[in-house]
């Protein structure tokens, strides 16, 4: 049994993601899998490998080439976090999964889809959305990037027009609530593995924008635990990294589920074996996908 782990170069030429392949290689050691790293950056597309049954894939990088190459090899059907074949399709798009999201009537933030640089709309937004400040959240960014906070309608009308007319990124508007306590909830199938608490930086509204941000271990208990894994599920998905905040009243907002997720911080802080669990998660669904093939033929 193998994990294919598709990774990228950053422009050091050196590998990215250098913690989560360390504690992914060293899971997969003590669990006797053999680790495989591909970098999609120098991959040889012409010759992909062909994966057995039973092999396992996870895709750390979230570029567009490594996704490419992930796509490639799911079609030889390794085992993955994917429940099903949604789950490809929802990642790294906020928008689309705030649209699934709200369909299925989970708590997130007012949103409004597909903005335009018209004036009069903008303003009927703005005002659905319950004044100023409101935020903009602008679809491929991590780490606080293209999540922008505007407090005048100038503003609100310039970095549309901007977003419209120079990028081809989407883009959505989002009621802005002041929160209490933002958490990063690690899911993994149907449980939480792991639950940190970010704290934002003085003069910044984003909690995760820092190199190093100030991350403490705690649980948010179990009605926030079941809206973090349902968020998770109704992407079909069987892991990620869910950001959700939660208001003065106590009221949880999903803001939004990161797939693959940066969860080495949080296996250093709360000491909980994550990559071990996710291994051991692969491979309990590689042997179950096994035996019911065997039952089936």
């Amino acid at each position: 049994m193998k994990l294919y782990c598709i990774n990228r170069l950053i422009e050091t030429g050196e590998m990215a993601n250098q913690p989560t392949i360390k504690l992914l290689k060293a899971a997969c050691e003590n669990q006797d899998v053999e680790f495989v790293e591909l970098v999609s950056d120098t991959y040889d597309f012409a010759h992909p490998p062909r994966l057995n049954a039973g092999d396992l894939i996870y895709r750390v990088a979230t570029d567009s080439l490594s996704r490419q190459l992930e796509k490639l090899l799911l079609t030889m059907r390794p085992t993955s976090f994917y429940a099903d074949d949604r789950g490809f399709w929802w990642q790294d798009n906020v928008v689309k999964a705030t649209a699934v999201h709200m369909a299925y009537d989970l708590p997130i933030n007012k949103t409004i889809f597909g903005a335009s640089n018209d004036k009069t709309q903008l303003e009927s937004a703005v005002k659905e959305l319950g004044g100023f400040p409101i935020v903009i959240k602008v679809a491929g960014g991590s780490h606080g990037v293209g999540v922008i906070k505007v407090d005048s309608f100038s503003s609100l009308h310039s970095v549309v027009d901007y977003l419209r007319n120079t990028t081809n990124e989407q883009f959505v508007l989002r009621q802005y609530v002041e929160h209490e306590a933002h958490a990063r909830i690690i899911v993994l199938g149907n449980k939480v593995v792991d639950s940190t608490e970010y704290t934002s930086e003085q003069n910044d509204f984003r909690t995760n924008s820092a190199k190093e941000p100030s991350v403490t271990a705690k649980d948010f208990g179990s009605e926030v635990n079941q809206i973090a894994i349902k968020s998770v599920n109704v992407l079909g998905l069987e892991f990620g990294g869910v950001d959700i905040i939660i208001d003065a009243k106590g009221q949880a907002h999903i803001l939004e589920v990161n797939f693959p997720c940066f969860f080495p911080r949080a296996q250093r802080i709360s000491g909980i074996d994550i990559a071990q669990h996710m291994v051991l998660y692969l491979k309990h669904k590689a042997s179950e996908s096994s035996q019911h093939s065997n039952q089936t033929n």
